[in-house]
């Protein structure tokens, strides 16, 4: 009885995950096009760094005792660059996923190396996930070469495993809180945490020098514990896709507070979690329509050569593409994802039903 009990709750959870494969093909332009523009290059600063600091945590990077010469960072970085155009345009897009993820995880390995870490480990699940889910089906160059049956469902288990994933990370960060202090009523940690970085770090923003004339014990608790509780909840709330959406649009208003408060853009989060929007019930895509086949190829070709051309300048200037055209792209992306769970929570909570529904853009 508990086995079928099990199975069947293990059966509504895959099932609630059933998309669009139209939908996971919007969004693998969208990654391609945030690793291209915004993530290229990584770690090219390290062969600068003294060889004293070296001290890389577990991966790749603990395999040496120095930092790589110039030109292997610089070679992964031009090959990350081809990997992601292919994935943008939909070339071998298994293949290009796998590179992509790969990849990130090599250099991400050296750019932790002298000890500090960033929070994109969902940047670099995200395409060894969803690389099995059918995301190339359409927009592509593969569904131009090889069309496939019609078919608009993507494979259920990638998204599903893709939000235990967030779900799990999330629930270590707020696991890690909940044990040192920050559900303690005596302690204001999300207090302390903003004046060291008003006062020491130098982020001194403007909502941030409101907050700090709040005095009130209770509304900085309150803080601490609705953080916790948010991040806490995100793990059970995956195993239900529209608990786990409306968990994401709550955590995007979130991402947007801690850039206000603390000028901190996590865009390496928001990007994963546009993996669960349906862009096809958005009006602006609904209403769009694909060119003749010749002039679609034409077009792919020419975005082919221009991302490829904009990685590969990335790489060997050593700059991204939007700090080299000084756009704040972390930040407007923390933004467009507020705007989109904001635009999501109330129809999600107006129109809840039990049924899945991957249609509607609320849920």
């Amino acid at each position: 009885m508990t086995i079928h009990v099990i199975r069947a709750f293990e059966a509504r959870a895959f099932e609630s995950y059933r998309a669009r494969a139209e939908d996971l093909s919007i969004f693998r332009v969208l990654y391609a096009t945030f690793i291209i523009c915004n993530v290229i290059p990584i770690a090219a600063w390290l062969p600068l760094a003294p060889q004293a600091f070296f001290d890389p945590p577990i991966g790749p990077a603990a395999l040496f005792t120095a930092p790589p010469p110039a030109i292997v960072l610089l070679s992964l970085n031009l090959l990350l660059a081809l990997f992601a155009t292919m994935l943008l345009v939909g070339w071998m897009t298994s293949l290009a996923s796998a590179g992509v993820g790969l990849t990130l995880i090599a250099l991400d390995s050296w750019a932790y190396s002298l000890g500090k870490i960033n929070h994109d480990i969902l940047l670099i699940v995200t395409p060894l996930v969803l690389g099995f889910s059918g995301w190339g089906r359409n927009l592509s160059i593969d569904s131009i070469r090889f069309p496939l049956a019609e078919s608009d469902q993507a494979a259920v288990w990638p998204p599903a495993l893709l939000a235990l994933l967030v779900g799990f990370a999330m629930f270590t960060a707020g696991w890690a809180k909940a044990t040192t202090g920050w559900l303690n009523p005596q302690l204001r940690c999300t207090y302390g945490h903003l004046v060291y970085n008003y006062l020491h770090t130098g982020r001194e923003t403007w909502v941030g020098c409101l907050a700090l004339r709040i005095d009130s014990a209770w509304f900085w608790k309150t803080a601490d514990w609705f953080t916790v509780a948010l991040e806490l909840t995100f793990l059970p709330a995956a195993f239900d896709r529209k608990l786990f959406r409306l968990s994401l649009a709550f955590a995007s208003l979130f991402h947007l507070g801690v850039l206000l408060l603390f000028d901190i853009p996590f865009s390496a989060n928001i990007v994963p979690y546009g993996a669960f929007v349906s862009y096809t019930g958005l009006p602006c895509v609904r209403n769009l329509r694909l060119p003749d086949l010749r002039s679609r190829l034409k077009m792919v070709y020419i975005l082919f050569v221009a991302s490829l051309t904009l990685g590969l300048l990335a790489a060997l200037l050593g700059e991204s593409v939007t700090d080299l055209l000084r756009i704040p792209f972390d930040e407007i992306v923390v933004w467009i994802g507020a705007v989109i769970g904001v635009g999501s929570i109330f129809p999600m909570l107006i129109h809840w039903s039990p049924r899945p529904d991957v249609l509607k853009i609320g849920g």
